[in-house]
């Protein structure tokens, strides 16, 4: 998941930029470069999307796994209808790049949460060779 949350604001941010990379490769049309970057971009969606659902339900183990499904919709849905406002306002003040440098944002706030989130769980879990050495005295 962190590898997508590094790569996706990389392709947010390098999208406004293709027209004029565009003329450094004259054999590359701006369509197939665009194209290119989307597929990459589609990857990396892929390695956050994928695995998001199930760290959730892990995260809440089989006692509370309905109420942790129930907060992963409700924030899935919540960016839905938040999101779109939020993007056009910024669309609206600045520029139509700025919709990527926007997402490129959002994709860096939810890296740093994820970072600090495994931080916090990894401080909360016993290390598995704690028992071995504390049975071996």
């Amino acid at each position: 998941m962190l590898v997508g949350l590094v790569l996706l604001p990389l392709i947010f941010i390098s999208i406004p930029s293709l027209p004029l990379l565009s003329s450094y490769l004259p054999g590359l049309n701006q369509v197939v470069l665009l194209q290119i970057v989307l597929f990459i971009g589609g990857v990396a969606w892929a390695l956050i999307n994928v695995q998001a659902y199930p760290l959730v339900a892990d995260l809440g183990g089989k006692s509370r796994i309905g109420f942790f499904t129930g907060l992963y919709y409700l924030f899935s849905m919540a960016s839905s209808i938040v999101a779109p406002g939020f993007l056009g306002l910024l669309m609206d003040l600045f520029s139509h790049p700025s919709l990527f440098y926007g997402a490129a944002g959002s994709f860096l706030i939810a890296f740093y949460f994820l970072r600090k989130g495994s931080k916090i769980i990894r401080t909360k879990l016993p290390s598995p060779d704690v028992g071995k050495i504390s049975g071996n005295i």
